[in-house]
């Protein structure tokens, strides 16, 4: 059997950059990619792409301003990842700071496709069923195909628990509601806003471009307690009866067209876990360091 060098597993944003990178710096790189159904509920897909690069923390800093200016660079290109250039408002705070709001999948896609034109390997539509180790060599079992490489990384998210021993992540479920808000000129310009509600409680409102239309968008914390991390789950009528329209007025009346939600990894700074040979790698809202931690995680997995 060919035996691989570098063996991501994974279709999310942690993959992709990973293998940008990888297939960037002339690495021999073959990425496993699940299928759509395999990553309905990853995080990314529905509920990400707020970039925002203004941190207390050094490291979230140092990844979000290296994602934001890469991405800024491919708008200036003309790429189209359905960006909006806007602001955080922090109420409790009266702090604006800049941010940018993407296409999650698009942004993804776009690092796939670059990763496959510099020699990147992508095999579509693979369920990773089991892996294994043995003598430096980790063995990759699919749905169809058995696959060996010198190197794994797992980049399946909040499963790959599944796959790694020992690995014990904690989870949240990030959902949102997209309204029938009509967004008129004057609203396009609303900051994704953070409204305090209630002791240790929040919502955020913003504008999202979704299937490329300027939508207005509520989510929550703490708010109302949703730890269902199978579904959707409707309480937008029992969030709409608390603080959040006494602060939001315009807000009472609106109609849900649709609920977008994923799980994701509780930490928000990369967090890696290896054996040499098997390697997994987790950061909750990825999309914002996606690009610091593929660059990351190729220097690792290059040496």
């Amino acid at each position: 059997m060919n035996v691989k060098e570098i063996l991501i597993i994974g279709g999310g944003p942690i993959a992709a950059s990973t293998a940008y990178h990888l297939a960037k710096n002339g690495e021999k790189v073959t990425v496993i990619k699940p299928s759509d159904d395999d990553q309905k509920s990853a995080a990314y897909r529905n509920a990400g792409g707020c970039i925002r690069w203004f941190w207390d923390e050094k490291i979230k800093a140092d990844m979000t301003s290296e994602t934001a200016m890469f991405v800024k660079d491919l708008i200036k290109q003309g790429v189209d990842l359905s960006a909006i250039e806007d602001y955080y408002h922090f109420v409790y705070r009266g702090a604006f700071t800049p941010a940018l709001n993407i296409n999650s999948l698009k942004f993804v896609n776009y690092l796939f496709a670059e990763a496959a034109s510099m020699g990147a390997e992508i095999l579509l539509g693979h369920t990773l069923k089991s892996i294994t180790q043995k003598d430096g060599i980790a063995e990759a079992i699919t749905d169809s195909v058995t696959f060996e490489a010198k190197k794994v990384l797992l980049a399946l998210g909040t499963d790959n628990e599944k796959f790694m021993p020992g690995l014990e992540l904690e989870k949240e479920k990030r959902q949102i509601f997209v309204t029938d808000i009509e967004v008129t000129p004057e609203r396009e310009n609303l900051p994704h806003t953070i409204v305090p509600v209630g002791e240790g409680a929040y919502a955020f409102v913003f504008i999202k471009k979704i299937d490329d239309k300027l939508k207005v968008v509520v989510g929550q914390e703490d708010i109302v307690e949703d730890d269902d991390e199978t579904q959707a789950v409707d309480y937008w009528n029992e969030l709409m009866q608390s603080d959040l329209v006494k602060i939001m007025p315009w807000l009472k009346g609106a109609k849900v067209e649709k609920i977008m939600w994923g799980v994701d990894a509780g930490n928000k700074t990369l967090r890696i876990e290896n054996s040499g040979v098997l390697y997994s790698a987790n950061c909750g809202s990825a999309v914002r360091g996606s690009v610091y931690i593929g660059r990351t995680l190729a220097e690792e997995l290059s040496k």
